[in-house]
């Protein structure tokens, strides 16, 4: 059984929303093949990228199933609430649920596709150069989602989805959204932990935190330090969770 909630702009995709589970892995163009798969599609004039995440475990889809909401219902609900704060993202199509024996055993987002590149291709593919502009905007892009309440969860670089404009600055499109969180004015440890990920080089978060701290009015030192705390944390987390992986054969 399939649980399929479609965008109203989006009702004449039904037919081919519905049929998404069984012809995803015959049709379609791939972008991206790891953990998840994202694909292209054009269907009926709409360009379309379906994002399937991976199959989660046995405990998740129970959770999934009874009191989580999924990743790909997230990324639905939440892209309407980015563009009300005034940030784009782009426009959600459908989420799809698959269900097995009482729980969710697959899910899959679909939204408009862009084809604006990523800040990773001006920032870091470019290292030791890179796009001054574009950093400083990305720390003023950031500012300003803390200070209308969105913590992103996952503001690396590859989330940024950019177009320059006449003047030489920048418009972005924010992508991967399913972890954000939405909270009335955000602590300073909060704001720091959504910026541990932005980049592990050191060039590139200097410039970025430079930006955000002059936006902010924030001592620069002392935010260096606490985003790089929460950086060395995370990183102790991945490893004891990779090890425990191994253990257990994962």
């Amino acid at each position: 059984m399939n649980e399929i909630k479609i965008h109203n702009d989006y009702s004449y995709l039904r037919q081919f929303i519905e049929k998404l589970p069984l012809n995803f892995d015959k049709e379609g163009g791939v972008l991206y093949d790891k953990r998840n798969t994202i694909k292209v599609f054009r269907v009926n004039g709409a360009n379309l990228a379906v994002k399937r995440f991976k199959k989660p475990n046995f405990f998740q889809r129970l959770a999934y199933s009874t009191f989580w909401t999924c990743k790909a219902e997230k990324a639905f609900y939440f892209a309407d609430r980015f563009r009300t704060k005034g940030f784009n993202t782009p426009h959600e199509v459908a989420f799809i649920k698959v269900w097995k024996n009482g729980l969710i055993k697959q899910y899959y987002y679909i939204c408009e596709w862009s084809k604006l590149n990523s800040a990773w291709s001006q920032l870091v593919d470019t290292l030791p150069e890179y796009n001054k502009e574009m950093a400083s905007d990305i720390g003023k892009l950031c500012a300003a989602l803390h200070a209308n309440g969105i913590l992103h969860g996952d503001l690396n670089l590859s989330n940024f989805l950019y177009k320059e404009k006449e003047d030489g600055k920048y418009d972005f499109e924010l992508i991967d959204i399913n972890r954000a969180k939405f909270v009335d004015n955000p602590s300073r440890h909060l704001c720091c932990k959504d910026l541990m990920r932005v980049s592990d080089k050191k060039t590139l978060i200097n410039a970025i935190l430079t930006s955000y701290c002059n936006t902010k009015n924030w001592d620069l030192q002392q935010t260096k330090i606490e985003v790089a705390q929460c950086r060395r944390k995370y990183d102790r987390m991945k490893q004891r969770s990779h090890r425990l992986k191994k253990l257990v054969g994962k």
